[in-house]
């Protein structure tokens, strides 16, 4: 059976994103609220997280930087944070990877509406191709405030099965082809009508 994703709207509308299952909600210590769900692949657990971060005071400039800043006030100063160089992942999509607690931790930063969201994708260090790239859908698939995270234009002309068609197993060609449904060039195309009234 294909796996069914959840397209999350949050319920204060300033966001919506897909995730593997139905999210965790739960407030952090520095006033941003988490969503996580976490789905058992080949390679172990995935965990997919959404960290609303209170309004932001100024711009963030250096965003691995911030990102690793909250990782590590997340964790502790107990649980080291070690930047992954870019020598170590592909630089063919842009992100942020952080390597603590023996995995890797996926990352971008999307600011919209005075306020940052953080987003993170918690996998096992060493996880296939197939895994790290459904942390490349997740991102496109989060909206806020009703604007997309770029990433998907250049398929807009193209059709979902092409877009996807690099996606060898059935869960992340699944995530892939939510993620680009969720688009509005998709919108009328008929394997989006039928994947998304599932």
């Amino acid at each position: 059976m294909a796996q069914k994703w959840v397209v999350y709207t949050l319920p204060e509308r300033d966001f919506r994103v897909l995730f593997p299952s139905e999210p965790v909600r739960a407030p952090g210590n520095d006033g941003s609220v988490a969503f996580r769900a976490q789905f058992e692949s080949g390679d172990g657990m995935v965990e997919y997280r959404v960290y609303r971060l209170p309004p932001a005071v100024q711009r963030i400039g250096n965003e691995a930087q911030e990102i690793q800043n909250l990782l590590q006030a997340r964790l502790g100063e107990s649980v080291p944070v070690r930047r992954v160089s870019e020598e170590e992942t592909s630089t063919d999509w842009q992100r942020y990877v952080f390597e603590y607690s023996r995995a890797w931790s996926i990352n971008r930063l999307v600011g919209s509406g005075g306020r940052y969201y953080h987003l993170e994708v918690f996998v096992p260090r060493g996880s296939g191709y197939a895994v790290t790239q459904t942390a490349r859908d997740f991102f496109a698939s989060f909206q806020a405030s009703g604007v997309s995270i770029p990433g998907l234009a250049a398929g807009v002309g193209q059709k979902v099965e092409t877009w996807c068609q690099g996606r060898t197993d059935a869960f992340s060609r699944a995530f892939c082809e939510y993620s680009v449904c969720l688009q509005g060039a998709f919108a009328q195309d008929p394997r989006c009508a039928a994947l998304l009234k599932r």
